[in-house]
């Protein structure tokens, strides 16, 4: 997880655990006492992440170490003395003079700090949990942090062994719910009391962090994410938008308006689809200096084309990955991303269009469209900066993402499909679709694909690069003989 990820985890958190729901808020001055939380919390709880107990002893510490100066000017009431106890052995109940010295510590400029840098120790803690045990991808182990924190390794470990692979925020959830049933034990992190938390954080992670898609260069990560899109339709109300047909009506409100400019909610919104889509693929800051936008985040097509020529990034002749605009008699008034060029014509994906083979503006939805290169419509191309954006090229061996493992064994980025494949002694099936299957599977050795034939199990060790594959032979019915080559 890298800072920028990180710092979004730290608005979650802040959020969900004392900033009111609201994305980026944190109160610094929140404070529970003894038992005001729950009937197993034997002591006071401080700061904007909720460090109960020992934890908030040592942001205490944290402080005092950090400007004992500062400190002693907010002790008002010899707080100094509990840095030495164990607060939860000894179920500390801070009286009210020592409660106000408490915030007043918590809430010096060192004491902020102390706060976000004592969260980030321990998300480098809940990171290393996931990752050991198996949880790779970015959004489930925020999902894992968030869990943890809220209530304990245990906890969050039986949460993912009932979450269905590979892990995303909505698997994770779903398993949340389902914990609600679950009586055995008497740590329900996903109890009713807690599921618009954790809707947030589903929420916000789907909002706020980049997916990694296994493609091998800028422009066709920006495609994948806007074709996607196709069927979205916009919405008679503020309601329901991340749902691509639900509430569907002539209002013009998106989950693009929302995500990209709210004051421009019910406003035409092809050119918010558009930013929306770089938006998603690159993250706002890259987004905005690869369009040229740097002078002013501009939702008006009109403006947008004009960054483009400014820029001497205008263009008459297309690429996949270009901003198309279109004109009328007086004005530049719809725009796309160009997805493909062939044969004299040029494929489009654009929001708040329809379907049809001419330019339609305030259409109400995405689609995919075309049109001859000499469309008398067409007022020119956008060229974003992609110098800006490395390729995402993948390393040999093994890589991973959302949806599981893959093998690249060249420098060109290609790797296993549809075969076997020899790693490190051991054998590997891959699928059409270049992932690592495991479990069951078949596999036809005269047609040479999977799917049909003899069966085979392949198991692999969560999160390495070492497995087995058992094969069920026919004078063993129901015995495995594993593989392994010397």
């Amino acid at each position: 997880m890298n800072k920028e990820q990180l710092d979004i985890l730290t608005n979650i958190i802040g959020a969900v655990e004392s900033g009111g729901q609201i994305y980026g808020n944190r109160d610094y001055g929140a404070y529970a006492g003894k038992f005001k939380n729950s009937d197993k919390e034997f002591t006071c709880t401080l700061g904007w992440a909720q460090n109960y107990g020992n934890e908030a002893k040592k942001l205490c510490n944290m402080i005092f170490s950090a400007d004992p100066t500062a400190f002693r000017n907010a002790d008002t009431a010899g707080i100094e003395r509990m840095l030495s106890h164990d607060w939860i052995a000894e179920g500390w109940d801070p009286n009210p003079a020592e409660k106000t010295a408490l915030i007043n510590i918590i809430t010096t400029e060192v004491g902020k700090q102390c706060q976000d840098k004592l969260f980030q120790q321990l998300m480098e803690t809940y990171i290393k949990h996931a990752e050991d045990n198996g949880v790779s991808a970015v959004p489930a182990q925020m999902m894992w942090c968030e869990i943890e924190h809220l209530g304990g390794l245990n906890p969050v470990k039986r949460v993912f062994a009932a979450a269905a692979q590979p892990y995303t925020p909505d698997t994770i959830f779903n398993a949340l719910l389902l914990d609600q049933k679950d009586t055995s034990n008497n740590n329900q992190v996903g109890d009713k009391k807690f599921q618009s938390r954790h809707e947030c954080c589903v929420k916000w992670i789907k909002q706020y962090v980049k997916e990694d898609i296994p493609v091998g260069n800028p422009v066709d990560k920006l495609l994948a994410i806007a074709i996607a899109e196709e069927g979205y339709l916009e919405k008679r109300t503020n309601a329901q938008l991340d749902d691509k047909t639900a509430n569907a009506g002539e209002n013009n409100y998106t989950k693009y308006a929302r995500d990209v400019n709210p004051s421009l909610q019910g406003c035409a919104w092809c050119d918010m689809f558009v930013d929306w889509c770089f938006e998603k693929a690159f993250g706002r800051d890259l987004a905005k200096k690869m369009t040229f936008q740097t002078t002013g985040y501009s939702a008006y097509t009109p403006t947008s084309a004009q960054y483009y020529k400014n820029n001497k990034h205008w263009y008459t002749t297309p690429q996949p990955g270009d901003q198309i605009f279109f004109k009328n008699n007086i004005r530049i008034y719809h725009t796309g991303i160009v997805t493909k060029v062939a044969n004299g014509i040029v494929y489009t994906i654009e929001g708040n269009t329809s379907g049809g083979s001419t330019v339609i503006e305030n259409g109400g939805s995405v689609h995919q469209k075309s049109y001859p290169l000499n469309y008398k419509k067409i007022a020119g191309y956008g060229r974003p900066d992609w110098t800006l954006v490395p390729w995402n090229r993948y390393v040999e061996g093994w890589n991973q993402d959302d949806i599981g493992w893959w093998y690249v064994y060249d420098d060109n980025d290609n790797y296993y499909t549809n075969c076997w494949a020899l790693i490190n002694h051991y054998w590997y099936l891959f699928g059409k679709d270049g992932y690592m299957l495991t479990g069951w599977q078949q596999w036809d050795s005269e047609k040479q694909t999977v799917g049909e034939g003899e069966w085979y199990y392949l198991d692999t060790t969560k999160g390495s690069t070492e497995g087995q594959c058992w094969h069920e032979t026919e004078e063993h019915k129901g015995a495995l003989e594993p593989w392994y080559v010397e």
